[in-house]
């Protein structure tokens, strides 16, 4: 169930680097019930203060080139709640999101980098701001090379443009 804010990939207007922007949070899943580790992380960010209204499809994709071999297809989804509407700051964004993981069973000490994981929550943009602090880079700082992530973003604001770079965002993944 894809619920809480009732949102929709076609919706239009407001996107990231327009007055009040929008925070938007990218959602995989690899291992387990990869669905419902999808909707326990809907459900936790929604009560955790990030009350997205638009949501993409849930997509099933290949693991990344240059991930772990072996490891099974992804479930990833977009969600994106305009910036008014969280009531989080990005690193307490960031700690909701890794708490979700956790609680989902992902432990990130027992994991490589790109292996497979129960839960991935990344945040892909928060507005217009560009953060370089440990542990914390916004935008996400490979977002443009993931179809599942370009693909909604482009459907919901065709004009969006990188908020590091200027550069308008184009479907083929490069910036």
């Amino acid at each position: 169930m894809v619920r809480p804010g009732a949102g929709t990939v076609n919706a239009r207007g407001g996107g990231p680097g327009a007055a009040g922007g929008w925070v938007v949070v990218a959602l995989g899943s690899n291992l387990g019930d990869r669905a419902a580790h999808l909707e326990g992380a809907r459900r936790g960010l929604f009560a955790g203060g990030f009350r997205w209204t638009l949501a993409s499809p849930v997509e099933e994709t290949a693991p990344l080139p240059g991930s772990t071999p072996g490891q099974g297809p992804y479930l990833n989804q977009l969600l994106a709640a305009r910036r008014a509407e969280v009531a989080l700051d990005p690193a307490a964004l960031l700690a909701l999101g890794q708490a979700l993981e956790r609680a989902a069973g992902r432990r990130r000490a027992d994991q490589s980098r790109w292996g497979p994981r129960t839960l991935d929550v990344d945040i892909v943009l928060f507005g217009e701001l560009v953060i370089d602090a440990p542990g914390l880079v916004v935008p996400h700082p490979r977002f443009v090379a993931r179809p599942f992530v370009v693909g909604p973003l482009l459907r919901w604001w065709p004009g969006l443009r990188h908020p590091r770079t200027g550069v308008l965002l184009a479907a083929g993944g490069s910036v």
